[in-house]
């Protein structure tokens, strides 16, 4: 079934957790009357439509995981960036996303983990993204990404994981990336990557 629910008497609600079933339709707009929702769990259903921009009004959100529902798409609103900045886990990986990632996701400073594998993203790697000095996951991988691997991402010292692999990245990799003594995984195949690996 759907989500037909009027939120506005939920008022009080910290966490909403429906994954893993088969839920459809889209997520309704009323959602964003749930201003002290810290955990939003929908991955794993069969939601359509596009991402409620509304959602950046639940200012209090830490975790928003969304992933795995194949139809929903639409671009990312660059209001999440302005408004959610308590997230720590962002899950938008493994739908049907396009437009680019916003550079308003450098706002989000106390996010540790950003997954947006697994969609139609185009555009560069926000220069942004090397605000977020606590992420330590960082998927980016299988999607349309362009431009040069951006050198900012050497400033994210508390980086374990770091997928760029299956985009259309180009350029030389920055020496900075050297930087990332933390690192277990760097996965960048299947890009046009040139020049030489780093000395780092």
């Amino acid at each position: 079934g759907s989500m037909p629910w009027e939120f506005n008497s939920m008022h009080l609600l910290e966490e909403l957790s429906l994954f893993d079933n088969s839920i459809t339709g889209s997520i309704p707009d009323t959602m964003e009357q749930l201003r002290n929702l810290e955990l939003l769990y929908l991955e794993n259903n069969e939601l359509t439509g596009t991402l409620p921009s509304g959602l950046s009004k639940c200012t209090r959100l830490r975790e928003l995981r969304l992933r795995s529902n194949l139809q929903l798409g639409g671009t990312i609103p660059p209001s999440y960036g302005d408004g959610l900045v308590d997230l720590v886990v962002l899950y938008l990986d493994r739908m049907a996303l396009s437009g680019t990632i916003p550079t308003s996701f450098g706002k989000l400073t106390k996010l540790q983990d950003l997954q947006l594998y697994e969609n139609n993203l185009g555009g560069p790697v926000p220069t942004e993204l090397g605000n977020l000095q606590e992420l330590q996951w960082l998927y980016l991988d299988s999607n349309y990404l362009n431009g040069s691997v951006p050198v900012e991402l050497g400033e994210l010292r508390k980086l374990r994981f770091l997928y760029l692999s299956e985009n259309g990245l180009v350029g030389s990799l920055p020496d900075q990336l050297g930087q990332l003594t933390m690192l277990e995984m760097l996965r960048l195949h299947k890009n046009d990557l040139t020049g030489t690996i780093p000395q780092q």
